[in-house]
């Protein structure tokens, strides 16, 4: 079964974007539903001027980026060692936000950020 038995290339790019929505509605619903906080620090601007970010997720070190379509107009961001807020899953912490507009000044109790009212509206407007 080959590409050439779709006789409408759209039928293909249907099932292309379908996939990737609930791809990303997983994403949303596993940070939202088992969410967990840590610390992040910027490492380096990535391609295309996203920020590339590190944090410690239960003893092991994850790497994260951030698109530059999901920063706000003239955000200033420390880039390397700016130490920001991170939510990620606890299920599958490779699924993580770095929340630029929660800077962290040294340290936090992240355990006590349980209880921090970070909004789904706040989430959603990153894009995973």
């Amino acid at each position: 079964m080959g590409l050439r038995k779709f006789k409408h290339p759209l039928t293909l790019a249907s099932i292309v974007i379908i996939v990737l929505i609930v791809s990303w509605i997983r994403d949303y619903q596993s940070i939202t539903r088992f969410p967990k906080y840590a610390i992040g620090t910027t490492v380096q601007r990535g391609d295309f001027g996203s920020i590339e970010y590190e944090f410690i997720a239960d003893g092991e070190k994850v790497t994260g980026s951030l698109s530059k379509y999901n920063l706000p107009l003239k955000r200033n961001v420390k880039i390397p060692g700016g130490k920001y807020l991170v939510i990620y899953s606890t299920k599958r912490p490779e699924i993580s936000i770095l929340l630029i507009n929660r800077p962290v000044l040294d340290s936090i109790d992240v355990d006590s950020l349980l209880s921090l009212p970070i909004s789904k509206n706040e989430i959603r407007w990153y894009k995973l």
